[in-house]
């Protein structure tokens, strides 16, 4: 896979410089994607398949969440609330509002 645009050496510097907060936020990612998986068969039970899916992939993404959460604390952090993202925020505030369409624009922004 090719990534459309080159990222610089300048990225890895910042991400060591700023290692303590990029473990916070791979924490919350981690914690949103298992949330999410969660929430989804929750809404849509009926989906042929979903429901084995997202089950495995909330109990995957809680094991990632594990993980960083232990190296996390053997630095001796603590998790900090999650602010949000502005990105994501806005992509939820354009879903749609009938069933069908608001369960594709819901598979669709998890994807």
């Amino acid at each position: 896979m090719r990534l459309r645009v080159h990222t610089g050496p300048q990225w890895l510097e910042h991400a060591l410089e700023h290692f303590d907060e990029v473990l916070m936020d791979h924490a919350h990612c981690e914690k949103k994607a298992a949330a999410n998986a969660l929430s989804l068969l929750q809404a849509y039970p009926e989906v042929p398949g979903l429901p084995m899916v997202m089950a495995r992939l909330a109990r995957e993404e809680c094991a990632h969440l594990a993980r960083v959460l232990t190296v996390i604390e053997k630095r001796g952090l603590t998790l900090a609330r999650d602010g949000g993202d502005a990105y994501a925020k806005s992509l939820q505030d354009l879903l749609r509002h009938g069933n069908e369409e608001r369960r594709l624009d819901r598979l669709l922004i998890a994807a």
